[in-house]
């Protein structure tokens, strides 16, 4: 039985000024077999928000839950039906009001390993395609912008964030960084809480 990690690899959606440069959607069977999954949870207080490539959507409409969603999904759309729904599916993120439980992990284990479950959070867990990462996110922008890795900085500082440490010829990894991605990049930034992002790009735009 998989186990549900609490570190996401996926990044299903780039966008560049508000254009799509590609996405990385759940399958359709495994959208289906998630949707039919949750909609048997009755143990819980639970409820599924859908992020697709144009908007979020939803199938429960009792008001606690739709005030919970809409803190973090403004364009949140209320359907009668998620199968029906025309978008790239991306993400599938259940709320649990009780916090997460791990019969609903241990239920959506049997999905395929073309899916990947996720906690998330206190309350989340999340449903995403296996297939993409950060590093094929960072590949695609590059080829939408043109640009090669020397021209490239990367910043990293959790295990999320490994498959793109090599994407980019100028990669740091933050002072706090996970020791993992501190190995892989090449230089080393001051952390985080000390506005290292800033402070790295400032050195080389010389501002």
């Amino acid at each position: 039985m998989r186990s549900a990690p609490t570190s996401p690899k996926t990044a299903p959606l780039v966008k560049r000024d508000d254009k799509i440069v590609s996405t990385t959607p759940i399958e359709r069977a495994d959208y289906l077999q998630g949707i039919e999954i949750i909609r048997s949870i009755d143990y819980r207080d639970a409820g599924v928000v859908i992020g697709g490539a144009h908007g979020a959507y939803a199938e429960r409409k009792d008001a606690p839950f739709v005030e919970r969603i809409r803190t973090y999904n403004r364009d949140l759309r209320l359907v009668d039906d998620l199968t029906e729904v025309d978008d790239d599916m991306l993400k599938m993120a259940i709320f649990d009001f009780d916090g997460v439980s791990q019969r609903i992990v241990d239920d959506l284990s049997v999905l395929p390993s073309t899916a990947q479950v996720v906690i998330s959070g206190e309350y989340w867990i999340d449903i995403m395609s296996a297939a993409g990462n950060k590093g094929k996110a960072v590949t695609d922008l590059q080829k939408a912008l043109g640009v090669t890795p020397e021209q490239t900085v990367i910043f990293g500082d959790y295990l999320n964030d490994l498959e793109m440490m090599d994407r980019g010829t100028l990669s740091f990894a933050m002072e706090n960084a996970h020791p993992t991605i501190k190995e892989t990049a090449r230089y080393i930034a001051p952390a985080n809480t000390k506005y290292g992002v800033l402070s790295v790009l400032s050195m080389l735009l010389d501002v």
